[in-house]
C-alpha cells in the first residue's frame, strides 16, 4: 500500500471531513513531485532536433525515411546520455551531393590499326606540306605507316586517334623528305658545275693545240 493510500485510511477511520482529506492528499502530493530539471529538459530537445534534422537528411538522400513513425516517437520520447562537455555538438549532417563530378566519366582506350584502315583526305597545313612532295611520295609514305603500325606489337601498338597519328607521321615524313631533296639538289649542282669546269679545260687544250699549230706552220 502507498503512503498516500495508508494516509487516507487513517484519515478516514478518524471521521476527517472530506474537504480536509482531499486538502491533505494534494499537498502530499505536490510534496512527493520530482522538481523539473530545466537542463535536462533542454537536453532533451536538443536530442529531438537532432533526430528529427538527421532523419531529414536521410530522407532526402534516399528517398525515403530511415524508419518509421512509431519508432521515431519512441526515440523521442526516450531519453538519451548527455553530450561530453568536452566536443561541441554533432552539426547537422551534409545532404549527399545530387550531381556527378565531371572527372567520373569512362576513359578512352586506344585501338590497334585495321588492315583496311584508310586516312581522310589532309586539309589546311598538311594539304600544302604534302603539296610540294614528289609524285608518289604521299603513297609510299602511307604504305610504310600501314606496315609499322599493324606489326607494332604490345600497348604501343595502341593509339586513340589513328587519323593524328597519320598526321604527325606526315610532319615527320616531311623532314625526310625535305633533306633528301636538298641533298639531291646540291649533288646536281656540284656535278653541273664539274660538267663547266671539265669543258672549260677541253676548250682551253684545243685552243692551245691550234695555236701551237700556227707557230709550227
Amino acid at each position: 500500500m502507498s503512503v498516500i493510500a495508508s494516509a487516507l485510511k487513517h484519515m478516514l477511520a478518524a471521521g476527517m471531513p472530506a474537504d480536509a482529506i482531499v486538502a491533505a492528499v494534494a499537498e502530499m502530493e505536490a510534496s512527493m513531485a520530482v522538481p523539473r530539471d530545466p537542463v535536462a529538459e533542454k537536453r532533451r530537445e536538443y536530442d529531438r532536433d537532432r533526430k528529427r534534422a538527421e532523419r531529414a537528411a536521410a530522407k532526402l538522400s534516399t528517398g525515403h525515411p530511415p524508419e518509421s513513425a512509431d519508432y521515431a516517437d519512441v526515440a523521442d520520447k526516450s531519453p538519451s546520455p548527455a553530450p561530453s562537455p568536452f566536443l561541441p555538438p554533432n552539426p547537422q549532417p551534409t545532404p549527399a551531393p545530387t550531381h556527378t563530378p565531371a572527372n567520373t566519366g569512362p576513359t578512352r582506350k586506344g585501338t590497334r590499326l585495321s588492315e583496311d584502315w584508310k586516312p581522310e583526305p589532309v586539309i589546311g597545313k598538311a594539304a600544302d606540306m604534302v603539296a610540294g612532295w614528289p609524285p608518289g611520295a604521299l603513297d609510299r609514305e602511307l604504305e610504310k605507316f600501314l606496315n609499322f603500325w599493324i606489326s607494332k606489337p604490345g600497348k604501343d601498338g595502341l593509339k586513340t586517334s589513328w587519323q593524328r597519328t597519320w598526321i604527325n607521321w606526315l610532319i615527320q615524313a616531311d623532314d625526310r623528305i625535305g633533306r633528301h631533296e636538298r641533298s639531291n639538289r646540291h649533288q646536281h649542282s656540284d656535278r653541273a658545275d664539274g660538267n663547266t669546269l671539265v669543258g672549260a679545260g677541253l676548250a682551253f687544250e684545243a685552243e692551245h693545240a691550234a695555236g701551237s699549230a700556227r707557230w709550227s706552220q
